[in-house]
């Protein structure tokens, strides 16, 4: 969201960037808004049968660093506190 960083081969150049504190945080909410769609959906291709739901399911938890989901999730949430 730098004025000084303008790259050459992006998308789109003429993307609006925030400019007020109604702006910064109207698009903090928007990215939320948004993982946390991808991670509900994440979460319910992981508990479908086939290993390539398994796999997609797994991306949004790793694109918020947060891998160890698969094992946390199978071996401690649904072991104690949930159905097998």
């Amino acid at each position: 969201m730098s004025e000084e960083y303008n790259p050459k081969g992006y998308l789109f150049n003429s993307v609006q960037k925030p400019e007020t504190y109604c702006d910064y945080i109207g698009f903090a909410m928007l990215i939320g808004f948004f993982s946390a769609i991808a991670s509900v959906s994440g979460h319910e291709l992981f508990h479908h049968k086939e290993m390539h739901n398994k796999f997609i399911g797994n991306w949004p938890a790793c694109r918020m660093m947060y891998s160890q989901w698969i094992d946390e999730h199978c071996k401690g949430h649904h072991k104690h506190v949930s159905t097998h």
